[in-house]
């Protein structure tokens, strides 16, 4: 406990330490991240001396903001400042719970407690973003594209249950590592995600009454999951490493317009005097999906991977029923 006034009925209950009586303050309990420098540069050249054909390039560095919701909100939320109580209705038929005295007696603090955790080591995350581009225009008005774009994201968020002890049979409180405690959720930047795409393009410009606009990419994209879902294994978080779910490998998107017109000497059906044709449509693979399967302990919820990309292989589609 760093500074405040805490439950002394939780004082007494749990191994709880003043921080000064270990050194730590408000001013050192987090090891602070000093060194976020995003440099960012680009260039454009046309090595053939010509309009027609231009390169690009581009790398930069840009920081996440940590949101005080995503943990420092919740650590003011530990005991010995608040705790969950439990209120008894005294024995027989007359109710003795009501708003006039909805908290009758002293409460029952539970023996387990929750608690929210931070790493002292956390750190912003960032991402290192590039891309390389070729671009020519083959047709007056029309132009392809060929870009490289990547992404590798570093100290990402991740989110688990510090306090999960290792599968094994019987009672699952006993087995925690941190003790009295129950489940403590644990806020740190250990992930990282790397991503890799190639972008084709074809563009022409509104000319003679048409003009069109073609897309595909293909990304491989590598990672743990979002942060929300913890790990399989909190021992070794790597397990979860493989391609991301929510990342489509393949995508592809077209549209166009066509402006019909009247020329001289021609004569085209009423209907379609100063009328425009146009259409769009796109085409996607399935994302990549992990089999999960759930389960309570003492009402700490949990979602787990049945296994890692690698070893029992990685499945695409939609599950049946989905």
């Amino acid at each position: 406990m760093l500074r405040g006034t805490a439950d002394p009925r939780l004082v007494a209950a749990l191994p709880i330490v003043d921080g000064q009586s270990v050194g730590l303050d408000a001013g050192n309990y987090l090891n602070k991240d000093r060194n976020n420098f995003a440099p960012r540069l680009g260039f454009a050249f046309r090595p053939f001396g010509t309009t027609r054909f231009v390169v690009r390039g581009s790398y930069g560095i840009f920081y996440n903001v940590i949101g005080g919701y995503s943990g420092n909100f919740q650590v003011a939320l530990n005991p010995p400042f608040l705790v969950a109580e439990t209120f008894e209705p005294a024995a027989g038929t007359v109710p003795s719970l009501t708003f006039e005295r909805a908290f009758p007696g002293v409460g029952n603090i539970p023996a387990s407690p929750g608690l929210n955790a931070i790493s002292a080591d956390r750190r912003n995350p960032y991402h290192q973003q590039w891309n390389f581009t070729l671009e020519h225009e083959i047709l007056p008005n029309t132009a392809v594209r060929a870009s490289y774009v990547g992404n590798k994201g570093t100290h990402l968020e991740r989110l688990f249950n510090l306090n999960d002890p290792a599968p094994a049979p019987g009672a699952v409180q006993p087995r925690r590592p941190y003790q009295p405690f129950g489940p403590i959720t644990y806020y740190e930047s250990g992930r990282d995600a790397i991503t890799h795409q190639l972008q084709l393009g074809a563009l022409r410009r509104f000319s003679s009454g048409f003009a069109f606009q073609f897309e595909y990419q293909f990304t491989k994209a590598l990672g743990e999951q979002i942060h929300v879902l913890p790990p399989m294994d909190n021992r070794n978080t790597r397990l979860d490493r493989g391609n991301l779910d929510t990342i489509r490998q393949h995508f592809a998107a077209i549209n166009y317009i066509y402006r019909f017109a009247v020329r001289a000497g021609k004569t085209l059906p009423v209907l379609c005097l100063g009328h425009n044709a146009r259409a769009a449509g796109r085409l996607a693979s399935r994302r990549d999906f992990h089999i999960r399967q759930r389960r309570t302990l003492f009402g700490d919820f949990h979602e787990y991977s049945t296994g890692m990309a690698q070893q029992q292989g990685q499945y695409r589609g939609r599950p049946e029923g989905q």
